[in-house]
């Protein structure tokens, strides 16, 4: 359990400071655009870079909507315990108190069964579900990220391919 503390120390240090990014919608662009490539070749998707740096996507997570805000410094995926109850996340009853830079906080492991952008698909991508208190929104961490083909930042694009 020490182990999964010190993996998620960084996600919920995150997290923490995380909380009204995700629900500002004072963007310069769209939050993501889809790029539908050739039916032979890789699925991908593309983000633009709003005013304060971030990229974010509006996804479907067991097939409810969700606003995510990508944090490649994460190593999981992070959500708040409405969005797993939304989404019908498979949540451990097992909590973990980790060590933030706001305190001690609760955290549970899950399984998002399927997390799509697009047409980019990936499942069964582990997640951490923190309180509503803890994180007021969406963070897509390694967990996702490492499981596409690549993920490329050109400029002010964010890429993702499967």
């Amino acid at each position: 359990m020490k182990n999964i503390g010190a993996l998620v120390f960084l996600v919920l240090a995150a997290a923490i400071f995380v909380p009204g990014l995700i629900g500002n919608s004072n963007v310069d662009e769209s939050p993501a655009t889809v790029s539908n490539a050739r039916s032979t070749g890789p699925a991908s998707v593309k983000a633009y870079r709003d005013s304060r740096g971030h990229f974010s996507f509006s996804t479907r997570m067991n097939g409810e909507r969700v606003e995510v805000l990508v944090d490649t410094g994460a190593t999981m995926v992070a959500i708040n315990q409405s969005t797993a109850h939304r989404i019908g996340a498979r949540v451990s009853r097992d909590t973990y108190q980790v060590s933030t830079a706001n305190g001690l906080v609760d955290a549970s492991s899950a399984t998002i069964k399927e997390i799509r952008i697009g047409n980019v698909r990936v499942r069964n991508v582990k997640a951490l579900v923190l309180s509503d208190q803890a994180l007021s929104g969406t963070l897509l961490g390694m967990s996702f990220l490492k499981k596409l083909k690549r993920f490329e930042i050109n400029g002010r694009t964010l890429t993702l391919t499967r």
